[in-house]
């Protein structure tokens, strides 16, 4: 499981950082968002740990351990919101327009990956 300290280690040494192993494209996304967060000094990597382990806790005394990477990346994410919204630097209005933005964007990707590389039939080949 990835964890800030990989995080420290990511700002700090580019091998790092492509040694790094992600279980979806989005935690792979909430790593990258928190990576340039903490370069643009929105928050501290301290901050975010701190933050982490927070959520980690909360879901867990809500019943909801933390036995995959999926889960562990769900605490991931609301730790970065909860930082992003408390950072005076981001009005919760401008982060809802961008977040507009990219959901039309990544829609309008898959549409156009869909009309290039249409679904294929399923083959079902019996036997095998």
């Amino acid at each position: 499981m990835n964890s800030p300290e990989m995080l420290k280690d990511a700002l700090n040494d580019a091998q790092a950082l492509r040694s790094i192993v992600f279980p979806n494209p989005w935690a792979a996304r909430a790593f990258g968002l928190t990576l340039a967060a903490v370069e643009k000094n929105l928050f501290s990597l301290q901050a975010f740990q701190h933050a982490l382990i927070e959520r980690i806790a909360e879901s867990e005394s809500r019943g909801e351990s933390i036995t995959d990477e999926e889960r562990y990346y769900s605490c991931w994410v609301d730790a970065l919101t909860v930082l992003l919204d408390g950072t005076p630097q981001i009005s919760l209005a401008s982060r809802d327009e961008e977040e507009r933005k990219i959901r039309e964007h990544t829609h309008q990707a898959h549409l156009h990956q869909e009309a290039h590389f249409p679904p294929r039939p399923l083959l079902i080949v019996e036997g095998k």
